[in-house]
């Protein structure tokens, strides 16, 4: 499916947005329209008129706060993340936060950047200053559930919400670390760090320095070379970390294969009947077109800003956080 233009120069403010997590594609946008002057190509129009699925990802302006702490899902990513954020929708857990489905909301970066900072004392950004539960509640205040890119940050995120419900999601590491180089290896290379240091700038997006940050700290890694080497350690480090400081009765210790029932019981939800197949989305093939597709995005209005009079002389608008109704 192709991807849709940005809006010229509009944050999510005003804008609705939602996302379906689907065997065809990770981030599949539904609805895009907004309610100042905008700026839409076909695409936008095609992706329109798109049924509103039943599983989805809802993310706008008129959300509302979300009431004490966001569910947990803090098993590493490319252990089957999207899988599950589409089965909490199933569940009715409607607004799961998931790295592939924010990819392209340019104010939630400017947050996990600023918690990354926070976060890994091996970066030469490290404030040392503890990310605390308003500092999350900035991102997560409008959603239910945090998986994927959340994981970089367990420990933070166990500190901040001590009374948070936890799903631990381990897969075999052989089989992790292979399916993880598709995060860490390009890093290992001067000319993509290079890159995505210049281009992310001028796609008014810090998505690339932030990844960048995360898997650097999270695997501890002083260069970039040694990432691969250190995941291995990083990964056995993470699920010890998370067991030892989770009160017992609030982890779940779950395998996507098994099945409705504890996962359903665990968050106080009625289980789907037999004939629901639990899904499964975002394999590796997934994963590498999705990423082609927001690589493609970010070039796009890269180069639409780069040729426009309008950035050259009042400068580039910043994304602003929406504001929920509370």
């Amino acid at each position: 499916m192709a991807d849709s233009e940005p809006t010229d120069g509009q944050g999510l403010t005003g804008r609705k947005s939602a996302y379906r997590l689907t065997s065809k594609s990770l981030l599949e946008p539904i609805i895009e329209c907004s309610s100042v002057s905008s700026v839409h190509t076909e695409d936008d129009v095609v992706n329109n008129t798109q049924e509103t699925p039943q599983t989805s990802v809802s993310f706008g302006s008129d959300v509302t706060l979300a009431q004490g702490s966001p569910l947990l899902c803090l098993g590493m990513a490319r252990t089957g993340t999207a899988s599950l954020g589409a089965a909490l929708n199933m569940l009715g857990i409607d607004r799961v936060h998931h790295g592939m489905t924010t990819v392209r909301e340019d104010w939630q970066w400017e947050i996990l950047e600023r918690a990354a900072d926070a976060t890994f004392s091996n970066l030469p950004s490290y404030t040392g200053k503890p990310f605390t539960r308003a500092d999350w509640d900035e991102l997560l205040c409008h959603y239910d559930a945090a998986t994927d890119i959340a994981s970089f940050y367990a420990n933070s995120l166990i500190a901040a919400y001590p009374d948070a419900k936890v799903i631990l999601v381990e897969r075999d590491i052989d089989r992790w670390h292979q399916s993880i180089r598709v995060l860490f290896e390009p890093w290992t290379h001067w000319t993509i760090r290079q890159f995505a240091f210049i281009c992310g700038p001028m796609a008014r997006t810090k998505s690339a320095i932030t990844n960048y940050k995360l898997a650097m700290g999270w695997t501890g890694s002083a260069k970039p070379k040694d990432l691969l080497k250190n995941s291995r350690a990083a990964y056995v480090k993470h699920y010890e970390d998370i067991r030892a400081s989770v009160p017992p009765q609030q982890l779940l210790e779950y395998k996507l294969t098994d099945g409705w029932e504890p996962l359903a019981a665990f968050l106080g939800k009625s289980a789907p009947g037999p004939d629901v197949k639990f899904p499964h989305i975002n394999d590796a093939a997934e994963f590498e077109r999705d990423k082609r597709l927001h690589v493609k995005y970010f070039l796009k209005r890269m180069a639409r800003d780069f040729c426009s009079p309008r950035v050259w002389i009042k400068g580039r608008k910043k994304c602003a956080a929406p504001k929920p109704n509370v």
